[in-house]
C-alpha cells in the first residue's frame, strides 16, 4: 500500500476489483514486513485501513446514497454467543458496537422465536459462531450455545436483511 499511501483518504480503501482480483483476500494484505513467526501480530492493513470492498461501481454509488447509517431502518443487528470454544466473536461484537451506534445484540438465553423477531429488525445481520454443513447443505446450520439456527429455518422466515454477514468456521 506504500505506493498509494498519500491518496487514502480518512482511512478507508474502496476496491471494486475486477475478473481474477476477486480471489484476492484483500483483508489479509500487511502494510509492512512482519518482524516475528506470530501472525496475530503482523501488521495487516485492516488493522490500520477500513476496505470498502464492492462488486460494481454501481453498487458503491447506491451504497454512497444512505442518509443516516444510524437510523432506525440501517440498524446493525449481531448474532455472537458467548461460546468458549470460539476464539475472537466477542471481540469482534464489541468491535462492532463501538464502530455503530445503531446496534442491537442479540442475547444467548433468548428463545428461538424472540431470536428470529430480533433479526427481523436487522437491516444488516452479522452472525459470528461456529457453522456446519453436510455435502448437499440441506442440514446446513449456525450453532449456538444451546441450540441451532438451521438453514431451512431461515428460509422459511422473512429476514429483510440487506446483508448478512456469516463470520463462521
Amino acid at each position: 500500500l506504500k505506493p498509494i499511501e498519500s491518496e487514502i483518504i480518512n482511512k478507508e480503501i474502496i476496491l471494486v476489483p475486477d475478473g481474477i482480483l476477486h480471489q484476492i483476500s484483500f483483508a489479509s494484505l500487511l502494510d509492512s514486513m512482519p518482524t516475528t513467526d506470530l501472525y496475530h501480530t503482523w501488521p495487516f492493513a485492516l488493522k490500520k485501513y477500513r476496505f470498502n470492498i464492492q462488486h460494481s461501481a454501481r453498487m458503491w454509488s447506491e451504497s454512497q446514497s444512505v442518509q443516516n447509517p444510524n437510523s432506525r431502518n440501517n440498524r446493525l443487528v449481531i448474532l455472537a454467543p458467548k461460546d468458549p470454544t470460539l476464539t475472537y466473536n466477542i471481540e469482534e461484537a464489541k468491535y462492532l458496537i463501538q464502530k455503530f451506534s445503531n446496534v442491537r445484540r442479540i442475547k444467548d438465553n433468548l428463545q428461538p422465536g424472540n431470536r428470529f423477531e430480533r433479526m427481523q429488525e436487522a437491516k444488516f445481520l452479522h452472525v459470528s459462531a461456529h457453522a456446519y454443513s453436510n455435502a448437499n447443505a440441506d442440514r446446513a446450520y449456525i450453532k449456538l450455545l444451546n441450540d441451532s439456527v438451521y438453514s431451512y429455518q431461515i428460509a422459511y422466515r422473512s429476514i429483510p436483511s440487506d446483508m448478512v454477514f456469516l463470520s463462521a468456521c
